[in-house]
């Protein structure tokens, strides 16, 4: 009977084992597709950046920093709404975290 179980048990590290590998080889891909936007925001943001720079009389370069049409709220703004956002993520993954637990 102990060698039944065991043989079940090792089964089933195999299948996790593999469904882990899966998951791993999955979350490669995403980071990979996500990395790619980003430079792709990035560059976008910096040819946006090169085509609103200009340069004074004097040689000084002067950027035009647009607002957000939508909220009339520049760049500057949004980020000093939220002096620490990391507390937010952090409770929502604590949050996140206990509920599958709780079920137990």
């Amino acid at each position: 009977r102990l060698n039944a179980r065991l043989k079940a048990l090792e089964e089933e590290a195999q299948v996790m084992k593999q469904a882990f590998l899966e998951s791993m080889e999955e979350r490669k891909k995403l980071i990979n597709d996500i990395y790619q936007l980003f430079q792709v925001i990035h560059h976008h943001l910096h040819s946006r950046n090169q085509a609103t720079a200009e340069k004074s009389s004097d040689g000084v370069m002067i950027i035009n920093f647009h607002e957000n049409e939508r909220t009339g709220t520049g760049l500057s703004q949004v980020l000093c709404q939220d002096s620490n956002p990391s507390l937010v993520n952090r409770r929502a993954t604590m949050v996140s975290l206990e509920e599958p637990f709780s079920n137990r």
